[in-house]
């Protein structure tokens, strides 16, 4: 066997120095060699891999209490108790041990195993859960040998040359959402510094101009339309359908107010209660008494009495429906829109003078 003391890689040799734990793993190592002393390195792999299986099934509790015989180190004691089960560690560091004892270079690596694709953002996460022990043995020449004694170990690692993605799991619907909204978060928040900013800035600019192009295309296509059906030659159909629209136009303008009437009754009183909020006819009364009173106060007394008839019935109106209780038969489109009249009249009225 090496000494310890020569170069790379052979300082993976380490062993326990108590007499007791060499002297267990010199006899675990004589069973897996069966009487054959001189095995090929790929021929004590497989023997090894063969023994931990068999000896130790996977568990996530390891009891070795009063037990491994005189073994002082724990991967001999586990080693040294048969059906004693253990993690990824356990079969690691003692694959690592009857490696070494063989007079085979070898080493624990630890990393994670797997990984899962986030199909919401389109990214891979490697989570804590994934967290894995393996071991790599040298081959004698140049590189070292990827081999996980766990049992059934049969997804290939992150990273791993060559490797097909085995491991590597599609997250999808809530849970993808859910951790998609964490990357988001960490990067455009917590992360974000200048080059974040210039890709931001530059990817904004370049939708910005990719939508102006689409809408100037949309636009121009329109047009083309309307003008190609203009030079058209004029038809019962096309005169069917000018007058149309001007007639859904005429009447749209007739029945503006009536409308807007309509707006301002079913605007969910009920509901705007409910919410703790003003119902849109006493929001907009509130704001044209704002208007209308300071102009009511300072006027009234030199308004002829016609017209002063007409601004305190307007001005009645408007605080009833500020502050009076609802009232379905109201018509607060038309109050309003008196209201503008009245103080559009005064103005006129003001700069003529």
């Amino acid at each position: 066997m090496p000494k310890h003391n020569l170069i790379y890689p052979y300082t993976y040799f380490g062993l326990p120095q108590s007499p007791d734990d060499r002297a267990i793993l010199d006899g675990i190592v004589k069973e897996i060699q069966g009487g054959q002393p001189n095995l090929s390195q790929a021929d004590f792999v497989k023997a090894a891999l063969d023994y931990l299986a068999k000896n130790h099934p996977q568990g996530m509790s390891v009891d070795l209490r009063g037990q491994g015989g005189k073994a002082h180190d724990i991967l001999i004691r586990w080693l040294n108790t048969p059906h004693s089960s253990g993690w990824c560690e356990y079969f690691a560091g003692a694959f690592v041990l009857l490696m070494r004892d063989a007079g085979f270079p070898a080493r624990v690596v630890s990393g994670f195993k797997g990984a899962s694709y986030n199909t919401m953002e389109n990214y891979y996460s490697v989570h804590q859960a994934y967290a894995h022990a393996w071991a790599e043995v040298f081959d004698g020449k140049d590189r070292w040998v990827r081999i996980d004694p766990m049992p059934g170990a049969d997804l290939a690692l992150v990273g791993e040359a060559g490797s097909t993605g085995g491991g590597i799991t599609a997250t999808s619907g809530w849970n993808a959402y859910l951790d998609g909204l964490r990357m988001i978060w960490y990067r455009r928040v917590i992360n974000f510094d200048q080059t974040d900013q210039a890709q931001l800035a530059d990817t904004v600019e370049q939708y910005g101009k990719e939508m102006a192009q689409k809408i100037g295309f949309r636009f121009t296509n329109a047009w083309q339309a309307v003008v190609s059906w203009y030079i058209q030659p004029l038809t019962t159909r096309r005169v069917f359908v000018v007058g149309s629209i001007l007639a859904l136009l005429v009447l749209a303008w007739w029945r503006a107010g009536t409308l807007r009437n309509a707006w301002l009754r079913l605007s969910g009183t009920r509901w705007f209660t409910r919410m703790n909020r003003l119902s849109p006819v006493r929001l907009n009364a509130g704001r044209w008494l704002q208007r209308f009173e300071p102009v009511w106060l300072a006027h009234a007394a030199d308004l002829p009495p016609a017209e002063r008839t007409v601004w305190t019935q307007v001005r009645g109106e408007l605080l009833a429906l500020r502050y009076g209780p609802p009232n379905p038969s109201a018509n607060p489109a038309q109050t309003f829109q008196q209201a503008k009249r009245l103080l559009r009249s005064l103005k006129r009225r003001a700069v003529s003078r």
